[in-house]
């Protein structure tokens, strides 16, 4: 059965492009979860598949490929049935409405909050609510998260026309698809009283 579990996994590494990051449970269905683990280590130890994180592996023979944080966070996520996206604060911060230096190593994600380490760095995956990320990651989508996380005393008229000085026609129909995303505090701010609100 091990043999078959290692023709089986091998199978699969040999089939992916170069550039394919994956994750174990992506191969669980081949065998126990030990005899998994020891196949994909001495698939590392070989070079055959590269480890990014825990649970986490790309195939890249020569070793030259290089992943964001983001990237191997957003498989590792989603191999759990989970989304993330950046981080509010560091929308904020990119905006020009919130002060401080953005975080790379913070997401926000629509379960609980956890964290892992890439290399010597620690991932952290903030718990954000499931109506807030279903915002797209359209600028409107950003400049919305960033707002609300931003909070009601510190939003204002000149903030929110700060954070959308660069918006166009789509970002202001966007707007339309995100309204019953946000609270009432921050929807009353906007001039179109029509858009449904969802409180």
């Amino acid at each position: 059965m091990r043999n078959n579990t290692k023709s089986m996994v091998g199978r699969f590494v040999s089939l992916l492009p170069i550039g394919r990051i994956f994750t174990t449970r992506e191969v669980l269905a081949y065998g126990f979860r030990a005899a998994i683990d020891q196949i994909l280590s001495r698939f590392v130890k070989s070079g055959r598949i590269r480890r990014l994180a825990r649970g986490v592996f790309v195939k890249d023979p020569e070793n030259k490929l290089v992943f964001s944080d983001f990237d191997i966070a957003k498989v590792k996520a989603e191999s759990f049935g989970r989304r993330i996206s950046e981080y509010p604060d560091n929308l904020g911060i990119r905006l020009g409405i919130k002060e401080g230096l953005e975080d790379a190593t913070i997401f926000s994600i629509d379960g609980r909050s956890s964290r892992f380490r890439i290399g010597n760095r620690t991932i952290t995956l903030k718990e954000t609510s499931t109506r807030r990320m279903k915002m797209a990651d359209t600028r409107s989508g950003q400049v919305l998260r960033a707002l609300c996380h931003l909070g009601n005393r510190s939003v204002s008229p000149f903030v929110i026309s700060k954070a959308q000085k660069d918006y166009n026609r789509f970002d202001r129909i966007e707007n339309r698809n995100n309204i019953q995303f946000i609270p009432a505090w921050l929807s009353d701010q906007f001039p179109n009283k029509t858009w449904k609100i969802i409180t």
